[in-house]
């Protein structure tokens, strides 16, 4: 189709840039073993190319890849990364101090793995972004994450966050966008939207 093409032609400096060797991982961090291997990686930095529209759940998870990536390439390789999709486009600067921040992600997810935890995703990165990028007040923040969390009844599709049954099983009798929403939201997003930014392809 028209939109693969022109995707496939966007996307051509990072698909024919050279191959670099995989970046083993095999680290403690925050009391948890890290293994693996990053394989997308080119003499650009580490590349992530998705053809379907941007997501929270992507650039959270890109994130945390940068900082392991970050945290363990060698030193002649470029620190930086790419997440790449078919609406959009986001550049990780490098970072020579990558593991406390992988730890605050890591704390984050041991809580959940303990209690439920008030972080969302998408409401959460609303309530953030309003915040840091936009330069909005706490109050309008948060009336923007309340919507993410509500959803919009005049939209196809558009279900909140809340619609989800597990979180409306820990939270329904509880506010979710509480102090400890907003708290978390910052700790999880404001090193990623202060250490990225938009690019044009």
């Amino acid at each position: 189709t028209i939109g693969v093409q022109n995707f496939v032609r966007q996307t051509e400096k990072f698909t024919a840039a050279a191959t670099l060797a995989p970046v083993d991982i095999d680290f403690e961090a925050a009391g948890f073993d890290l293994s693996g291997r990053l394989i997308s990686v080119s003499d650009l930095g580490y590349v992530h190319i998705r053809y379907a529209r941007q997501r929270v759940k992507d650039l959270l998870q890109a994130w945390i890849y940068h900082l392991i990536y970050c945290h363990t390439a060698p030193p002649d390789y470029k620190s930086s990364s790419y997440l790449i999709c078919k609406d959009s486009a986001v550049r990780f600067e490098p970072l020579a101090e990558s593991r406390p921040l992988l730890e605050t992600l890591l704390q984050v997810y041991r809580q959940g793995l303990e209690i439920p935890i008030h972080f969302f995703p998408e409401s959460s990165f609303e309530y953030a972004e309003q915040l840091l990028r936009r330069t909005q007040p706490e109050t309008i923040a948060l009336l923007r994450a309340g919507r993410k969390w509500i959803g919009s009844e005049f939209y196809k599709f558009a279900d909140g966050e809340s619609s989800d049954p597990y979180y409306d099983l820990c939270f329904r009798h509880l506010d979710p966008l509480d102090d400890e929403f907003c708290k978390i939201a910052l700790s999880v997003f404001e090193p990623l939207l202060t250490h990225s930014r938009a690019i044009i392809l």
